[in-house]
């Protein structure tokens, strides 16, 4: 997890682990207030089965305002709604800076 306070940009780390069937999906609660790009990253051989990394969302602000993110992470064949959850609260100011508060059960397990 990258906490940048005061940024036009902001990358949230999450980990992932596709092997294991789970994915992370997410839900803004304003898309007209921010931009988010999804990349992944593993530090592992590609000859290693099972081996997780990092989704890595980039937000970019387009405009002033507040923005909650929810990202979930499950199976989506289980009948439960997620296993992990992380929530972001991003407010741009109108200098197109980004701060953010997290809360949610995957930090719970950090």
């Amino acid at each position: 997890i990258n906490l940048n306070n005061n940024t036009k940009e902001l990358k949230i780390d999450l980990y992932s682990n596709s092997s294991t069937g789970y994915e992370w999906t997410y839900k803004i609660s304003n898309e007209d207030i921010i931009n988010i790009s999804k990349s992944y990253k593993t530090n592992c051989p590609s000859d290693v089965v099972g081996c997780g990394g990092y989704n890595i969302y980039t937000i970019t602000p387009l405009k002033e305002g507040k923005v909650t993110i929810t990202f979930k992470y499950a199976r989506s064949w289980e009948s439960s709604e997620y296993d992990l959850e992380a929530i972001y609260e991003i407010v741009v100011d109108k200098e197109l800076n980004i701060t953010e508060t997290h809360k949610g059960t995957y930090f719970e397990e950090k």
